[in-house]
């Protein structure tokens, strides 16, 4: 899934009634999907299958879709981190360490070991980001 297909997705779980749903036998042979306002999104006959495919459209809601999406999106982001700093790392190391902020490495001969002041976490995020788009720029 590209980009593009991603933000429709996200475009249609915002603009649909938020979940959870259910699935509902509604008597007389009829399978439903119930969304958390109390409307029925379809119904159809009660079939084995059609019990599965409205179990998973339950399951695949609008609140499920869009935590999918942001967890996409979080390891996206940290995805293009790694591969930045992996390609930093094939350069020569003096070369390498003067292109990262000095938080970041304390273990190089160039900064002594010391933990004060090492980013780490969401700051090494925001380090390796800034670094990132300063290049892009």
């Amino acid at each position: 899934m590209n980009n593009e297909e991603l933000q429709q997705l996200k475009a249609l779980a915002e603009a649909a009634t938020p979940g959870p749903w259910e699935r509902s036998g509604l008597g007389c042979g009829i399978v439903g999907l119930k969304a958390s306002n109390g409307q029925w999104a379809f119904a159809s006959d009660d079939s084995e299958q059609n019990w599965q495919n409205a179990g998973f459209t339950a399951a695949a809601n609008p609140v499920a879709i869009l935590a999918l999406i942001a967890k996409v999106e979080s390891l996206a982001a940290d995805a293009e981190r790694y591969k930045w700093l992996r390609d930093k790392a094939n350069a020569p190391i003096d070369e390498a360490i003067d292109r990262f902020d000095p938080m970041v490495f304390r273990c190089h001969p160039k900064h002594p070991l010391s933990w004060d002041g090492v980013s780490v976490g969401a700051e090494l995020d925001e380090v390796v980001d800034a670094a990132m788009a300063k290049e892009k720029a």
